[in-house]
């Protein structure tokens, strides 16, 4: 816990022009205001400081009045309807004086101009990609690329840890998935291998709606992942990853765990929060109406350190049990 915390925390409180450095290489560019929320640059509001200024003033002279007028005016062509020849001539009536003066060249310019239909532009620019919806795009094909990858790739020597895999369905027909920290080999093994691996096992499941279970029993500092690869595998991991999880269980969860929760919220949603469940006794998540009558495959020493651990809270249960 004390490793985590001396590697995190730098992230946000540089203490030396290296940390700061660092930070800025590990952190995103928008981390929020100087308060720490959300800004929307769209959704923020912009006033002009002299929008109502008394010294500002209206079109004086007809030259500047066209100019507005061609500015602000109609959609239509009036060269093209001879609105320009009547208007020029002050009235419909061929024998007025200004009406010689309309078969002459033109030296005034038109009240209106032509504009673009707004149809046609705002169809024009929701038919462009936000720059959401490119980033999405991109996030999409390096997925395909790491499944590509993970389908291609040898992955055997893994399969031994058992770090990662599906014990059966809860009550509502979800598969189950079950992942065990404390197998996870984090300095063993290349931590890219693992990440295809973990991709492999999942894909086929996250389709459609699933559980996770993750038991952090036991950890060791050396099935700690970093927090940069921690980062990049929820960056990959697509949005079925994260839409179709309906629950995460964290069984036996420690200050590490409930730290990098925290500070992983600016790049979390809201919705996954909600999802979270955290589990102190194995036999609450076992009364949970999910798992009522199902067994999920939890491994030996992970149950034997929850009886051993939370004995005291057991026996008082099953003693309010007895009596009632």
């Amino acid at each position: 816990d004390l490793a985590v915390y001396s590697a995190v925390l730098p992230l946000y409180f540089p203490r030396s022009r290296g940390e700061e450095q660092n930070a800025v290489a590990e952190l995103p560019e928008d981390v929020g205001n100087a308060l720490g929320g959300t800004t929307i640059k769209e959704r923020e509001v912009r006033i002009k400081s002299n929008l109502m200024s008394s010294s500002s003033s209206g079109p004086q002279t007809l030259e500047e009045v066209k100019y507005v007028a061609s500015r602000i005016g109609p959609s239509r062509d009036r060269r093209d309807d001879g609105f320009d020849d009547v208007f020029a001539s002050g009235s419909g009536d061929k024998n007025h004086p200004a009406a010689a003066e309309s078969s002459s060249p033109r030296t005034y310019s038109s009240l209106a101009k032509r504009q673009e239909n707004p149809d046609v532009v705002r169809k024009d620019q929701d038919s462009k990609l936000s720059e959401k919806e490119q980033a999405r795009l991109e996030a999409e094909a390096q997925y395909r690329e790491y499944l590509a990858r993970a389908r291609k790739a040898d992955l055997k020597d893994l399969e031994k840890y058992q770090f990662i895999y599906t014990s059966g369905e809860d009550s509502k027909g979800r598969p189950i998935v079950v992942f065990v920290a404390s197998h996870l080999p984090a300095e063993n093994v290349d931590m890219d291998r693992v990440l295809l691996y973990i991709i492999r096992v999942l894909d086929p499941v996250v389709s459609l709606d699933y559980v996770l279970i993750y038991v952090h029993t036991n950890i060791a500092a050396a099935n700690k992942p970093s927090y940069s690869w921690i980062r990049k595998a929820y960056g990959i991991f697509n949005r079925k990853y994260k839409k179709n999880m309906k629950n995460l269980f964290l069984v036996h969860p420690t200050w590490w765990v409930k730290a990098l929760f925290f500070f992983a919220r600016p790049f979390v949603s809201s919705k996954f929060y909600r999802k979270v469940n955290y589990v102190h006794y194995l036999m609450d998540m076992y009364e949970e109406e999910l798992f009522v009558g199902k067994k999920v495959r939890i491994p030996d020493h992970v149950i034997k350190y929850d009886q051993m651990t939370n004995i005291k809270y057991y026996n008082e249960k099953f003693s309010a049990a007895r009596r009632g």
